[in-house]
């Protein structure tokens, strides 16, 4: 691969949550959804349009445990579970470090769920399922 690649590779990528750099994601997947829905009309067996339905931004983080972090409590991106009706929202930010441009935003994120592997001979490591209500994919800044 030449040095001049436009191709982006792991390594070059850095994860912020919540404004701060996030060292424990080891990778992190994300769907947009943009949904239609078809529009059918009376006596006709073929559609007549297509109409938009609601945004949605859903993803996966895979993590690396630190011993004293406090898992995604103690990043801010969860409520603990005796303030759990107290949720909190966090920011994801994907920067590409050669050039400073962001890849990937979402804003007013929850964490849905959160899965811990803890194996014998193993790093701990686990899932977190989030879903924004804003989202940026490099093209425009979330609202």
């Amino acid at each position: 691969m030449s040095a001049n690649s436009s191709i982006i590779c792991g390594p070059q990528v850095v994860v912020y949550i919540n404004g701060k750099p996030f060292a424990q994601v080891s990778s992190i997947d994300y769907n947009i959804a943009s949904p239609y829905r078809v529009i059918t009309g009376i006596d006709t067996l073929l559609p007549l349009d297509t109409a938009p339905q609601s945004l949605s931004c859903t993803g996966t983080m895979n993590l690396y445990m630190i011993r004293g972090q406090g898992g995604i409590e103690g990043e801010g991106m969860a409520a603990t579970w005796d303030a759990a009706t107290r949720g909190k929202y966090f920011s994801i930010l994907v920067l590409d470090r050669a050039t400073s441009s962001i890849l990937f935003e979402t804003r007013k994120n929850r964490a849905l769920s959160q899965q811990w592997r803890l194996a014998s001979k193993s790093i701990v490591s686990g899932t977190v399922q989030f879903t924004g209500l804003f989202y940026s994919n490099n093209t425009v800044s979330p609202a």
